[in-house]
């Protein structure tokens, strides 16, 4: 009985962690992120033309099977929250390049992919260090970080802390027609 209840408090332990492997860490950076990153489809996203809108960042290495599996989590999440906050997901293995167009086809994404810039591969961005990929990363709408997940991240957790980590998120305006 002991043993059930120990296995039964691991399980949920996990489920509380979101299922990831390192869960989350909130740390609220002073500064907004700045540049830009090099979409597959050959344009580019201004980080600073992103503020006003909360971003959910999804950082990954095509070589790695844990960020295979963060991708369809990632796409699940953006059926939910797309609308509300803008996803991209971006590679931090600069060798990813001649394959991203492809991976981005294979995966039948509906969000943005593209290169992490140098300043975010190497550590010197707003979001600092990356500890390991899969990472999921929130901005708030000035563009600055609100929290940080690593390891694979379910669906329905990129949804919850987007919601809980960057409050109210105003659904996006409707132009008249």
């Amino acid at each position: 009985m002991l043993r059930q209840r120990v296995i039964l408090a691991a399980v949920l332990l996990a489920v509380g962690l979101g299922g990831s492997s390192c869960g989350a860490s909130q740390a609220v950076s002073a500064s907004p992120l700045e540049g830009a990153a090099r979409l597959c489809d050959g344009g580019t996203a201004d980080f600073g033309e992103l503020r006003g809108r909360p971003v959910v960042l999804i950082l990954f290495a095509t070589s790695d099977s844990a960020s295979e599996l963060q991708i369809p989590e990632a796409q699940e999440a953006f059926a939910s929250i797309g609308g509300l906050v803008y996803v991209m997901a971006l590679s931090m293995d600069p060798n990813d390049e001649p394959m991203l167009q492809a991976y981005s086809e294979f995966n039948k994404a509906k969000f943005p992919m593209g290169m992490a810039p140098e300043s975010i591969r190497n550590g010197k961005s707003a979001l600092g260090k990356i500890d390991l990929v899969p990472a999921v990363i929130f901005l708030d709408k000035d563009g600055r970080v609100r929290a940080k997940r690593y390891g694979v991240t379910t669906a329905e957790i990129i949804e919850k802390t987007a919601r809980k980590i960057l409050g109210p998120i105003d659904p996006p305006p409707v132009l008249n027609q």
